[in-house]
């Protein structure tokens, strides 16, 4: 991985692209990281639109906000609007996530608050806008082998980077991501797609393939893997997939999503080992030709 670099960006939009959806962001200059800037795709038909400004008094909107983690939410007439205070009860940031797709939201600058990669990407919440397109954001360690994805998925702590790591070491696969990827359809053919959300791993890559296999990982005093059942494959991304499941809007685009994922691509349960013996049960139980190289 080459250092973290930063840019300062002085024109008022820019474009992105995520899997098969441009994002259009129109906001003040702020201080990027290269994770977000290798995203970047020339101006064009927008998807996804969001607009960020500078307000000195943004209006919290009335009413009685349903509370999450870090933000207050409140029903509105055009969609879900959230708000944001800091641990003293500052006003940080309003915003309105719209039923059309598209975001308005308003920086408080009596916060004296800087606004920067962080808060931009907090406030666009991509999870939340491609899950209005069928794509859902899964916790996994995203390898590239053969010019296909495989996806680890598991809670903390269960073997997920660790898996990543031996199929770099013994089979040559590449980590495209070590902590999220976006999981979209095209086609008719599942994808996974490298998102910006690199976790503690800080692994990034911008490339996208169709999925071979999502693999739920549990610790074990040997390495077996088999076919997952439709229910475990559905669990796995209920338990992974990022969504807030306090929103019954939300919920009900997620579980339709993970439904049709679920039915469309090849789970597999493996219980394993750290070892190199866990990489070649799972080529065995994928049918992989163990000879096979990676290719981008």
């Amino acid at each position: 991985m080459r250092p973290l670099t930063t840019t300062t960006y002085s024109h008022p939009e820019r474009y992105y692209r995520f899997g098969s959806a441009t994002l259009c962001l129109s906001a003040p200059p702020f201080t990027e990281s290269d994770r977000w800037e290798q995203f970047a795709c020339p101006p064009g038909p927008a998807d996804l639109t969001v607009r960020i400004r500078n307000k000195a008094d943004p209006q919290v909107p009335p009413g009685k906000p349903r509370h999450t983690p870090g933000a207050e939410w409140y029903r509105t007439e055009n969609g879900a609007t959230a708000v944001v205070r800091d641990l003293q009860g500052m006003l940080l940031w309003v915003a309105e996530y719209r039923d059309n797709g598209a975001v308005e939201a308003e920086v408080n600058t009596a916060s004296g608050m800087p606004l920067t990669s962080f808060v931009v990407s907090e406030i666009i919440d991509l999870p939340r806008l491609l899950l209005r397109r069928g794509s859902v954001f899964l916790h996994a360690s995203f390898v590239l082998y053969g010019g296909q994805a495989i996806l680890f998925t598991a809670p903390k702590q269960t073997g997920k980077s660790t898996q990543a790591a031996l199929w770099e070491r013994h089979a040559g696969a590449e980590t495209v991501n070590g902590d999220r990827a976006l999981i979209e359809t095209r086609g008719g053919v599942c994808y996974a797609c490298a998102t910006p959300y690199a976790g503690t791993s800080k692994i990034c890559r911008r490339v996208d393939a169709p999925i071979r296999a999502v693999v739920i990982l549990s610790q074990g005093k040997e390495n077996e893997a088999r076919r997952a059942t439709a229910g475990e494959a559905f669990r796995a991304l209920l338990e992974g997939g990022t969504v807030d499941r306090a929103d019954p809007e939300q919920m009900a685009l997620f579980l339709n999503a993970a439904e049709a994922i679920a039915a469309s691509l090849p789970f597999y349960a493996l219980r394993c080992l750290p070892d190199e013996g866990a990489v070649d049960c799972l080529k065995k139980a994928l049918a992989l030709d163990t000879t096979q190289e990676n290719r981008i």
